[in-house]
């Protein structure tokens, strides 16, 4: 585990280094990217503290995005998600919604960790190793994008769960 951490770290320090601008880029707090996405997940927050309970509803970002949007962010004005796990689920499930996918990603992560860690067979704990990445790559993308509300990453999603459960017992 230790490995594999320090091979992330070293890759992410190499990044300048190997001259990967187009992946460090995303980097830096003055990179476009994130100034978009400051104001999209600004525009989000107070859209979600506006409705903290129910939120908006399902794919409704698009309809009200456009009466929080930061005026810097005037080139996008047509997004359907706030680039967000946490926005999204929020916003289209309400707080119980967020709540349950929260222990839904929690209970993934643990059982795949269980699995890894203490699973007998060689195939179930390599199982677990990719499971728990599964899970750690849709919490990092999902803090950025989207990563759940889209037909296939949903797939994705309750195959992993289903796969995870599936090997407990």
């Amino acid at each position: 585990r230790n490995a594999v951490a320090a091979a992330g770290v070293a890759l992410v320090l190499a990044g300048p280094l190997l001259g990967l601008e187009r992946i460090t880029s995303h980097f830096s707090p003055e990179a476009p990217t994130w100034r978009f996405r400051l104001h999209v997940w600004q525009a989000g927050l107070q859209m979600a503290l506006d409705h903290p309970l129910l939120g908006i509803g399902m794919d409704n970002f698009l309809g009200h995005y456009p009466a929080y949007m930061h005026p810097e962010a005037w080139q996008e004005p047509n997004l359907s998600h706030p680039h967000n796990l946490v926005l999204d689920f929020w916003l289209s499930v309400g707080a119980v919604g967020l709540a349950g996918a929260a222990w839904l990603v929690a209970r993934m992560l643990r059982g795949a960790l269980k699995l890894w860690h203490g699973a007998s067979r060689v195939g179930v704990r390599a199982s677990g190793l990719a499971l728990a990445a599964c899970t750690v790559d849709f919490l990092v993308h999902g803090f950025f994008d989207n990563s759940y509300f889209l037909v296939d990453l949903a797939i994705i999603f309750w195959l992993s769960q289903a796969l995870v459960e599936a090997q407990r017992g």
